[in-house]
């Protein structure tokens, strides 16, 4: 092994790690402070020192090597515990951080929390940067596995070992409909004054509504849907000289009735409820940065929350 690294400038493994995590070398350059020449001379010698390609151009985007992929992991592990071994006792100051977090998070999780966490992160990290990934269940722990992620905002919790997570929040689903609907006139709504009125069906909540429809249903109040969307956030957008109710949680419900563009339409029965957790990798939990990010998640659901 001491072979191999006397061949090998380890400055370049900092240069690598960032490269194999951008797939570009302007974006790479930017991260190093480099110039591109630069970080095009850094790639050049780390092929050569691989005697690989490790970032091959392909209809406009690069993509790793078989080699690059097997690299990624150990040399972030490496990189990392070097960083552990050589960090002092010092507490984290977020006023001299200037890396990126990256969280993945649902649509209703970013349109909820995104700008509150933002704005935290900038009013005490101002050169943190934030970046949210639509959340794809089937690629989450891939994610995870290769750094490509710091965290998540799931509806479910994590479900293998390596990985740690915790409640966030549970947020009620409540019905909601455009600012003018004619039962917004109505004081005391019950469930069966929607039935005349189309209905709005998420894809992604049916399974959650269906036993709440099903007693409904024993009562006598069946009740159609008239469309199907697959997402929450595309409901208000339906409401368009439209008499339709939606479903939505009332988080962001709450959020859309403040801009104008959709009004909650309470009833007293019990409503589902989504609980949504804060999942991370297990290697994170000590990290100093990460540990103050999960906080201002934590925070941040913790204010916003309908349980609170």
């Amino acid at each position: 092994m001491t072979d191999n690294l006397k061949h090998l400038d380890l400055n370049l493994l900092i240069a690598l790690d960032v490269l194999l995590d951008e797939r570009s070398v302007t974006r790479a350059a930017a991260r190093l402070s480099l110039s591109q020449p630069a970080a095009s001379a850094a790639l050049a010698r780390l092929r050569t020192s691989f005697n690989d390609e490790l970032l091959v151009r392909s209809r406009g985007e690069m993509f790793l090597t078989a080699r690059a992929s097997s690299l990624r992991q150990p040399i972030k592990d490496a990189l990392r515990a070097v960083a552990q071994a050589l960090e002092t006792q010092d507490a984290f100051r977020p006023r001299d951080f200037d890396g990126r977090f990256r969280l993945a998070m649902t649509d209703i999780a970013s349109f909820t929390l995104g700008s509150h966490i933002v704005r935290q992160v900038h009013d005490k990290a101002p050169e943190a940067s934030v970046e949210f990934i639509a959340l794809d269940r089937s690629r989450l722990y891939d994610w995870f596995r290769n750094d490509v992620i710091d965290a998540a905002v799931v509806v479910y919790g994590a479900d293998e070992g390596m990985y740690e997570s915790e409640p966030l929040f549970g947020d009620e689903l409540v019905f909601v409909a455009a600012k003018t609907h004619p039962l917004q006139r109505r004081r005391a709504l019950k469930f069966q004054h929607f039935i005349p009125y189309p209905l709005i069906e998420i894809s992604i909540a049916a399974t959650i509504m269906r036993p709440f429809f099903e007693r409904q249903e024993e009562l006598g109040h069946r009740w159609t849907p008239t469309v199907s969307v697959p997402h929450f956030l595309i409901v208000p957008s339906m409401f368009e000289d439209s008499t339709m109710i939606g479903i939505m949680g009332r988080l962001a419900a709450q959020k859309f009735s403040q801009l104008g563009a959709a009004a909650i339409l309470e009833i007293p029965d019990a409503m589902p409820k989504v609980n949504y957790r804060l999942v991370w990798h297990r290697r994170r939990s000590h990290d100093s940065a990460h540990q103050w990010m999960r906080e201002i998640i934590r925070a941040t659901a913790a204010q916003l929350s309908p349980d609170r």
